[in-house]
């Protein structure tokens, strides 16, 4: 029974080692893409800011077909967040309320 006991135990360490590896293994990744957007909204500003714009909208990037996926959606926000710590004086307009104009719009064309 003894036995039994510590092999329970030394299965339940090393799931514990196992999810902990799998945790730290995570977070680089996240971190380089986070990196690569932070480099992306730098990259963006610059222009931006030379030309004295000081407000930007940021849209939906569109897939295949020019349809709209989550991962359009995803990556605009997370441009737009990065462009808004990149300073430079750079107002970002609020996605939520650009897509509520925007479905505003559609809905008074249609009637």
């Amino acid at each position: 029974m003894r036995g039994h006991a510590m092999r329970r135990a030394r299965v339940r360490r090393a799931g514990r080692i196992f999810l902990l590896l799998l945790t730290l293994a995570t977070v680089p990744a996240a971190n380089a893409e986070q990196t690569a957007m932070d480099t992306a909204a730098g990259q963006l500003a610059g222009p931006i800011i030379h030309s004295k714009q000081r407000t930007l909208a940021i849209l939906d990037f569109s897939g295949p077909g020019n349809k709209v996926t989550a991962l359009g959606e995803k990556l605009a926000d997370d441009l737009s967040v990065a462009i808004t710590k990149s300073g430079g004086n750079l107002q970002v307009e609020d996605r939520a309320r650009i897509k509520e104009k925007r479905s505003r719009s559609r809905d008074h064309d249609c009637s």
